[in-house]
């Protein structure tokens, strides 16, 4: 839900201390069934939305549109598309991941991908 993910993630690094960890639960693809027919979002995606600082206000009509209406998934998941929208946001905030754990189906509802990284400050 999270216009700007690269910029929420750089966020999240920038308040955890050096060590500390993130963790996420992000849905499948199919967890909404209008999420179904979508394509996986790409790095390409995320950097776009980062570099043009998409907001609620600011997001295109057509990407809100294909998250089925504002309060839709602007994003589609899968395990590596999240490993690499965590990457990217901490080689913008010039740090490192460490990823600690991962699973394709997360054991809490098994409809989600969960990842759990180590941050490493830039020292």
């Amino acid at each position: 839900h999270v216009p700007d993910l690269i910029g929420a993630l750089i966020e999240m690094m920038r308040v955890v201390r050096d060590g500390g960890i993130l963790f996420h639960i992000v849905p499948k693809r199919g967890a909404l069934p209008a999420d179904a027919h979508r394509p996986i979002s790409t790095a390409d995606n995320f950097n776009k939305a980062y570099t043009q600082k998409w907001t609620p206000e600011t997001i295109p009509a057509d990407v809100v549109e294909a998250a089925g209406g504002a309060r839709g998934h602007i994003w589609v998941f899968n395990l590596n598309s999240l490993k690499e929208a965590v990457r990217i946001a901490a080689q913008h905030a010039g740090g490192e991941v460490e990823v600690i754990a991962e699973e394709d189906s997360d054991t809490k509802v098994s409809n989600g991908h969960m990842l759990a990284v180590r941050i490493h400050k830039p020292k």
